[in-house]
């Protein structure tokens, strides 16, 4: 079937409509915006009987507008996507890429619950990760703390804000061993010399 966007991309002409109106355009709008000619009529017959039904069931439909999925106006209207591509989407949109989240595609109890748990273990994967640098940042944020303390004897204006959520080395139950006080100074060697 014919299309008026020449050899302008669907996914330039998705911007676009974007930036006219401020919503993303679902796969029906750009259906009807790319087979209608600059004098809005359609470029043939098959494509205004398509382009009416899809105005219509627009119009009666009360789902989320910008929802790409299997079950969308096109989906129903013109069927099931070919494996490779997905109509009214531009290039490179597969099936396997641009229905990833639908809720038609997990049909399978199996497949849902398989998904849900491995969901669930990359979720409790990275929840531990995350708690592990979180220790070893204030581990490490704790050291500079110390260090910076006993090069300047107090924590500048400018790392305040740095280790404001930190405990304060001369809090008794928080208090950290500075290296320098393990080994000594220079100064008390000087001083023996």
């Amino acid at each position: 079937m014919p299309h008026t966007c020449e050899s302008k991309a669907i996914s330039r002409r998705r911007h676009e409509l974007f930036l006219e109106t401020g919503k993303t355009p679902n796969r029906g709008k750009i259906f009807i915006e790319t087979h209608k000619r600059s004098n809005g009529s359609f470029v043939n017959d098959a494509a205004r009987t398509i382009g009416e039904q899809i105005e219509l069931n627009m119009t009666q439909c009360d789902t989320n507008e910008c929802e790409v999925s299997p079950n969308d106006v096109i989906g129903t209207m013109l069927g099931a996507e070919h494996s490779r591509r997905v109509r009214c989407m531009g290039m490179g949109a597969a099936p396997s890429n641009t229905f990833r989240n639908s809720k038609g595609r997990l049909s399978d109890p199996s497949a849902s619950s398989s998904s849900y748990s491995a969901s669930s273990a990359t979720y409790n994967h990275f929840q531990q990760k995350l708690m592990r640098v979180e220790s070893q940042l204030e581990d490490t944020l704790n050291v500079l703390k110390v260090y910076v303390m006993s090069k300047e004897g107090s924590v500048p204006e400018e790392f305040a804000g740095l280790f404001a959520l930190q405990p304060q080395p001369n809090d008794a139950e928080n208090e950290l061993t500075s290296p320098v006080d393990v080994r000594g100074s220079s100064a008390d060697n000087n001083a023996n010399h």
